[in-house]
């Protein structure tokens, strides 16, 4: 299936997320809540679904959902749960057609659209 250049960037942008979460719960800078706060919630899920990106996509970040329940139910497991969290994620990422997609960064119309001082 092939999909716009803007949910291609949208996808990769959220695994790259995904992969910088995990690795800071690896290295005990998060903890799980900021992690669900920040990516690994129902809410991401039903955006996901509702936009059309891929079920690849949307496994990563339902798997991120289920860590607290590991965390809880068997602690001695989460560490490889993130591992293979984060293999996850990083074997979906490919290369952007950046310079086929023209047009300013993201970074910069967040910037540019939202108050970060309110």
């Amino acid at each position: 299936m092939k999909i716009s250049r803007k949910k291609q960037l949208l996808e990769q942008t959220l695994l790259v997320m995904a992969v910088g979460l995990c690795t800071a719960l690896e290295e005990g800078r998060i903890r799980i809540d900021d992690a669900e706060y920040l990516l690994f919630s129902p809410r991401t899920m039903t955006l996901i679904e509702e936009a059309g990106l891929s079920p690849e996509l949307l496994s990563v970040i339902h798997n991120g959902t289920e860590l607290e329940d590991v965390e809880s139910l068997a602690p001695e497991l989460l560490a490889g749960e993130i591992r293979k969290l984060k293999a996850s994620a990083v074997a979906q990422l490919r290369p952007l057609p950046l310079r086929e997609m023209g047009g300013r960064s993201w970074i910069v119309d967040c910037f540019e659209h939202e108050r970060l001082d309110g």
